[in-house]
């Protein structure tokens, strides 16, 4: 009978599963962030300053939740520091603070989130190299952290600021950008400012000068997003959705075929662009078909083994279906339409988050939801990582004491107790391929799930 059961669970599960288990990622260099269906926020990766937000230093090869997990609304991670967006409109920081970077006093660093003055107006942030930006719902824009490029506008002793300052008294200011030793902000009527380094062009004003005080860059009004927060290259979307690049090109993350810097903003090519994410020395972006495509140095190790470098737009794989994108240093994320969150590049410090420091050529998945059936059903259940390496996690589940996994044929292939309080179980000593795990509380109720271990 239970082999029967099993059989038809097989055939009721559909190919297309992990639907909606990663909403948004933020990445920063060696760590990330990510937002599930539920709200919760979950991270992984280097933790050496407390970036992570979990209370520790420890390093996180799989995803665990941040300290305060819920209630967020955006998350601002930097190169050393982190930024939080509640839904109420506070403002939270953690990680380093050597430089003033999270706004909460002078002490070194913080493990755990913690509240950035009472304000409750905060609108949007944003985590540059070493300082911060943020909106307030009155359209007035403030800054703290470094200074010594300039990057925080409008205060030309280069003084570093330990807590959130204004910039200026303008109050029309719609959209931020807080990036490598640099600033970008949109105004309301579309017209992009800059501010910060600029030895290579990057803040495409024409020169290569660093500017110590906002500057409108070029004429132009229809400016959308900026992305250049992991290197000295800026990526741009326009209200039409072309795609414009300007700074360093000397490993042709500009992607125009070149290696020469650009010091104002260049439109590449003609094709339109859902997203766009600017990595150390490579970029990554998305098309309005729904296509993913990649540029510069694409590095699968840190010292440039097995680093592809490409000087124009090129497709990765086949799909249509990506929706997102987001880069760090050495690496790349993407999520499809489904809101599975794939993975490729540099794995080191568990970058990916897939339990590994593995590296990828192509897109890994990383975290996927599983599909269920079973007698009991719990909106907010999922399993993690899938596919599983060692061990299978669970949040949100009934009170489990048994589980039981089968091959696809309906074959127990091993079994076991589950301790009260336990979240995990062991898969190591699986084979590679598709498996039916079962999941059973004492009242007689299970729940199936189909795993890929890898």
């Amino acid at each position: 009978m239970k082999i029967k059961l099993l059989l038809l669970l097989t055939a009721t599960f559909a190919v297309s599963g992990y639907a909606q288990c990663v909403t948004t990622i933020f990445s920063s260099d060696e760590n990330s962030f990510a937002f599930r269906p539920d709200g919760t926020l979950w991270t992984w990766g280097r933790n050496q300053y407390g970036q992570l937000g979990d209370g520790t230093k420890q390093e996180r090869l799989a995803p665990i939740q941040v300290v305060s997990a819920v209630g967020w609304k955006e998350i601002a991670p930097a190169r050393m520091h982190t930024v939080g967006l509640k839904q109420d409109g506070t403002l939270w920081s953690w990680g380093n603070n050597e430089v003033g970077q999270l706004g909460a006093g002078t002490a070194p660093e913080g493990l755990v989130p913690v509240q950035v003055g009472t304000a409750t107006d905060w609108k949007t942030i944003s985590g540059g190299n070493l300082h911060t930006l943020a909106l307030k719902n009155d359209g007035t824009l403030w800054g703290w952290g470094n200074n010594g490029a300039g990057e925080l506008g409008n205060y030309q002793n280069n003084t570093n600021l330990f807590a959130p300052t204004q910039i200026g008294t303008a109050n029309d200011w719609k959209a931020i950008s807080a990036s490598y030793f640099r600033s970008f902000v949109i105004k309301n009527n579309g017209t992009l400012w800059g501010c910060g380094g600029n030895q290579f062009g990057q803040l495409g004003n024409g020169n290569n000068g660093s500017q110590y005080v906002l500057t409108q860059i070029g004429t132009d009004n229809d400016w959308l997003r900026i992305s250049a927060a992991r290197g000295t290259h800026t990526l741009a979307l326009k209200t039409n959705g072309t795609l414009w690049v300007w700074g360093q090109n000397d490993q042709r993350q500009l992607g125009d075929g070149t290696t020469t810097n650009r010091n104002t903003p260049f439109q590449l090519g003609t094709d339109t662009w859902l997203d766009i994410a600017n990595g150390t020395f490579h970029s990554v972006a998305v098309k309005s078909d729904g296509t993913l495509w990649q540029w510069g140095n694409t590095i699968a190790t840190q010292n440039g083994n097995n680093s592809v470098n490409l000087p124009v737009p090129t497709q990765v794989g086949t799909e249509n279906d990506w929706k997102s994108v987001s880069a760090g240093s050495f690496c790349s994320f993407a999520i499809k339409n489904d809101n599975s969150l794939w993975a490729w590049g540099y794995n080191g410090n568990g970058r990916f988050g897939d339990g590994t420091t593995t590296n990828q050529l192509l897109p890994k998945l990383v975290l996927g939801c599983p599909l269920g059936t079973g007698e009991f059903t719990a909106a907010d259940l999922n399993l993690y990582p899938n596919p599983v390496k060692d061990k299978l996690y669970w949040e949100n589940a009934p009170a489990w004491h048994q589980y039981e996994v089968y091959s696809l044929l309906g074959q127990k292939i091993k079994g076991g107790a589950i301790t009260s309080g336990e979240q995990a179980i062991g898969l190591d000593n699986l084979s590679s391929g598709l498996y039916l795990v079962t999941f059973y509380t004492e009242n007689g109720q299970s729940q199936t799930f189909k795993i890929l271990k890898d």
